[in-house]
């Protein structure tokens, strides 16, 4: 129940659309009855062989008014049941991305990437089943079914009560059987299939692996295995939903033969006129059509069930987005003055960055991934953060650009940032991370993520100043040449420098650098940072690094350890140090360089 509850908040600010979506169904269905009931009064009536066939106009004026008006009905109720139901999956899509955003720190290390895909793309595509087939059915249904009711007692009471019987057993008990016998194979459905889509995924990735280590066959069999899964799944639900209609047909057929075998009855006391027996048997065919869809949408309403449990997986595996939320220091209480002063401080001169007692814990169990940071990056000062593995410096950078919730105090210029929305924040930086994401677009759509509207010259300049404009000249489409998945087209080096050119693109004044020359060759990582320093003339630099040879052009060098600073001065005074953590790990940088070129 909580799942549905969850799934039906969607549905409250468009309680307005699905109760429009409700009528036109049920207003489908009655002109469908109308139209029946009409018809069997027509073809009783015109074979009396009426002495006028304007005796026959009524009916016949009615069969074409409920005809059309059927069709539109139906057409309009398609409409708008397809139009909320779209609205709604897009709220859903909207919202639980941007709760994948607010997790993305520690998504992938808990979950794999095919399993998101999976729920952020089929799983929520299957909610559409809640919204057409589970919500407005069964009230259409209700409806129809009191009137066909109120239609039949009029003529015989005992009539109307065992229709109405036959009704709740086909709109009730049936589907409801349906949904329990289904269940199971409803969650083993989408569990198999979510599984199949996950392992394809990682067969695709490692597909150069399994061909060199001869286990395409063996994966192939799991993947077989798993598609056998599948299709048993399938193959019970097939069954029960087919199972399902042969009873409801065979309920159908029943309650129609037991409202004619009491009209019967009352036709020979001339308490029902002959001539209307056949209409009412229409009017019962006709209203079981409101019930029809029902047992198929209580199949899919434990995938639908199962789609939705897999979804909130994924957001309540962070205590802070279980409630839609992430608490930052201070909250989101933004005023128009902070925003223009958020608005001065993205303007040169770089603002002043003060972080006093920062803290980030992923998870209530697990220890702080840092604990009490202080540290002040003046305009145009290139400071570094150095440390072993694990010791926190790209936390450092997920704070601060509040991809993961901490606390703390972060001031731009002496004004707390907590004023401010994520977005405005995040304003404030260019970022070039260590492995650097391009799309399957045009390089130019690359660039524009920094800058969208960003003119053909603004990309050249951008290109050009992160040494990368020999590059675009060598490419046959230029700026409009497609980089492949992941930008496979180029080089890791090129990669690096087309995303410095993003990050130039963006003119923030503070540009943080995550690893950006990690994996790269001496003489590509030279080039690198010879186009780095020179775009970041005029910015702030924080820059996290393992390599120190190289930093003694810092202004300033942190050492991280264990989610701390524990150490803070110039080049030349660690380096100095012999007792410091500095001076230790650059000897033994040193000593591996030495027995690699000796090597």
């Amino acid at each position: 129940m909580k799942n549905f509850t969850w799934l039906f908040r969607f549905l409250v600010p468009y309680k307005d659309r699905l109760a429009l979506a409700v009528l036109l169904g049920f207003l489908a269905i009655a002109a469908n009855v109308g139209l029946m009931g009409t018809s069997g009064y027509l073809i009783a009536a015109a074979a009396l062989h009426p002495s006028t066939i304007l005796l026959l106009w009524v009916p016949i004026v009615g069969v074409r008014f409920f005809g059309i008006a059927r069709s539109v009905f139906r057409y309009l109720e398609r409409l708008a049941s397809h139009d909320l139901t779209f609205r709604i999956l897009a709220q859903v899509r909207v919202w639980f991305y941007d709760r994948l955003e607010r997790l993305q720190r520690t998504l992938l290390q808990q979950h794999r990437s095919s399993d998101v895909l999976a729920a952020a793309v089929t799983d929520v595509e299957s909610l559409q089943n809640l919204y057409l087939n589970v919500v407005a059915p069964p009230l259409v249904a209700i409806l129809v079914g009191l009137l066909s009711v109120i239609l039949i007692a009029r003529y015989s009471t005992l009539a109307g009560v065992l229709f109405g019987v036959c009704y709740g057993i086909s709109g009730g008990l049936v589907p409801w059987l349906s949904l329990r016998l289904g269940e199971r194979a409803g969650v083993t459905q989408v569990s198999a299939r979510t599984e199949l889509q996950a392992q394809l995924g990682d067969a695709l990735a490692g597909m150069t692996e399994l061909l060199v280590d001869g286990r395409t066959e063996a994966y192939l069999a799991r993947l077989e295995e798993k598609q056998k899964q599948l299709t048993t799944a399938l193959r019970q639900r097939n069954t029960i939903v087919s199972v399902s209609a042969g009873t409801f047909v065979f309920i159908t057929n029943a309650s129609l033969w037991l409202t004619l075998f009491l009209l019967i009855p009352l036709v020979r006391v001339q308490h029902v006129p002959g001539v209307e027996v056949p209409s009412l048997l229409f009017i019962v065919l006709a209203s079981f059509e409101a019930v029809m869809p029902l047992p198929a949408a209580m199949q899919a309403l434990s995938e639908t069930k199962a789609a939705a449990k897999r979804i909130r997986k994924f957001v309540q595996s962070d205590e802070a987005a279980a409630d839609g939320t992430v608490e930052f220091s201070g909250g989101h209480t933004e005023t128009v003055g902070a925003v223009g002063v958020l608005g001065r401080l993205t303007k040169q001169p770089p603002p002043v960055l003060e972080v006093q007692d920062l803290r980030v814990r992923y998870s209530p169990d697990e220890p702080e991934a840092l604990r009490g940071i202080h540290l002040r990056l003046q305009p145009r000062e290139r400071m570094a953060v150095v440390g072993e593995s694990g010791s926190g410096k790209s936390t450092l950078i997920h704070a601060l650009l509040r991809l993961c919730p901490y606390e703390g105090h972060v001031f731009a210029d002496g004004v707390d940032t907590s004023c401010f929305d994520d977005e405005k924040v995040r304003n404030l930086f260019s970022v070039v991370t260590q492995d650097a994401f391009l799309f399957h677009v045009s390089v130019a759509d690359n660039l524009r993520l920094a800058k969208p509207g960003a003119s053909l010259e603004e990309l050249r300049q951008a290109v050009g100043t992160a040494q990368a404009l020999d590059l675009m000249d060598k490419l046959t489409f230029g700026f409009e040449t497609v980089v492949g998945e992941g930008g496979t087209r180029f080089s890791g080096g090129e990669r690096q420098r087309l995303a410095l050119a993003r990050a130039i693109l963006r003119d923030a004044p503070i540009l943080l650098l995550d690893e950006p020359t990690r994996g790269l060759d001496a003489v590509t990582e030279m080039r690198f940072l010879e186009a780095l320093w020179r775009a970041a003339k005029d910015r702030s630099v924080l820059y996290i690094t393992h390599r120190l040879i190289g930093l003694e052009h810092m202004d300033t060098i942190l050492v991280m350890q264990n989610g701390q600073i524990v150490e803070q001065g110039t080049y030349h005074e660690l380096a100095m140090r012999p007792d410091s953590l500095f001076f230790q790990m650059l000897q033994l940088e040193r000593n591996q360089l030495n027995i690699a070129t000796n090597a």
